[in-house]
């Protein structure tokens, strides 16, 4: 009795793995179809791709594809990758993640970029259910630009974002997302008045109405953006260096001229003293003693003195505080 049990549960393993077998097999020809079709389109679309190994993997509880050497040209440009690697699990199974190994190459132009980084991975969700979702996190990234004006050096430790549409009314296409970016330093900024201190950055908002087709190009999907009253609404802005913290709040779009119009209103906290550190004390320097003067100072508990100020553009014209700039906007398309 004891060995007709066994004979039963060996049977219904057999079973059981050959059926996960069929359906993962099953699941990679879709997959293998779906790419097929993907560079197809790419290729009728004047993009060459191509991988110098691929492998698959995953079984039995989920689905992977990598593309060892990934290399993409076009017309103008071309890049290679070391390694991508997009997997999908039945523990996570409303997401795919898609990680990046470095280091990579970009060359356009006169511009080449070289970067490398500890960790990439990109996740797109809702596959199940609709509801999609992208978030992105890469961490100790280091990114050498040459150009035709020189070479420029950036490094970072953390930079993570992400983007989720929404529905707050259905023909609004809401799109809230936040970018952060922790620890960046460039040449450029050691140069001028960052100094050897790390910058943290954040930004978190919305932009409304994006209902406009895929593939457009700029210029018309700018316009219907335009006429649907379109908005760009930063709730969050964050920049912390060493003392200096600023804060900001802004609100953007397209008036019928097609300029930029917008409104920034931002609180600056260890404004004096990060000046003094980088040699343009307000008391020495004309230029900074005529930034601070166009700012209203608060003292705030715990915080010390807040200086505030307001940018607007609109016209065709900027104004930080009372004070207008010497520069005109032109139209973007």
């Amino acid at each position: 009795m004891d060995s007709i049990k066994r004979i039963w549960a060996v049977l219904a393993f057999v079973v059981i793995l050959a059926g996960l077998a069929l359906g993962w097999y099953g699941a990679q020809q879709k997959v293998t179809a779906f790419l097929d079709k993907l560079m197809d389109r790419e290729r009728a679309a004047g993009h060459q791709l191509a991988c110098s190994s691929q492998q698959k993997g995953g079984f039995p509880f989920g689905i992977s594809r990598s593309c060892s050497g990934l290399q993409f040209s076009d017309a103008n440009s071309k890049a290679t990758l070391a390694d991508l690697t997009a997997s999908w699990s039945v523990l996570s199974p409303n997401a795919v993640s898609v990680s990046l190994a470095s280091p990579s190459r970009f060359e356009a132009g006169p511009f080449e970029i070289i970067s490398s980084w500890d960790s990439s991975v990109t996740r797109y969700g809702g596959i199940l259910n609709n509801r999609s979702w992208t978030d992105v996190a890469v961490r100790h990234g280091d990114l050498s630009v040459k150009s035709s004006s020189g070479l420029g050096h950036f490094t970072f430790e953390r930079f993570d974002a992400s983007a989720t549409p929404g529905v707050l009314k259905p023909q609004d296409n809401i799109l809230p997302f936040s970018v952060k970016l922790d620890r960046f330093r460039s040449d450029a900024l050691a140069a001028s008045f960052f100094g050897s201190e790390a910058l943290d950055i954040k930004i978190e908002g919305v932009v409304d109405h994006l209902d406009v087709p895929p593939l457009s190009d700029a210029a018309s999907a700018a316009e219907k953006w335009r006429l649907a009253e379109g908005r760009l609404r930063l709730s969050a802005i964050e920049l912390h260096s060493g003392d200096l913290k600023v804060t900001a709040q802004a609100n953007a779009g397209l008036d019928p001229q097609h300029r930029a119009f917008a409104r920034l209103d931002a609180q600056i906290s260890g404004l004096v003293p990060w000046l003094e550190k980088h040699g343009l004390s307000p008391k020495s320097n004309f230029m900074s003693a005529a930034f601070v003067q166009m700012m209203q100072v608060e003292q705030v508990p715990g915080v010390g003195e807040v200086h505030k100020v307001t940018l607007v553009i609109e016209n065709g014209r900027a104004k930080l505080g009372a004070f207008p700039l010497p520069f005109a906007l032109a139209p973007l398309y």
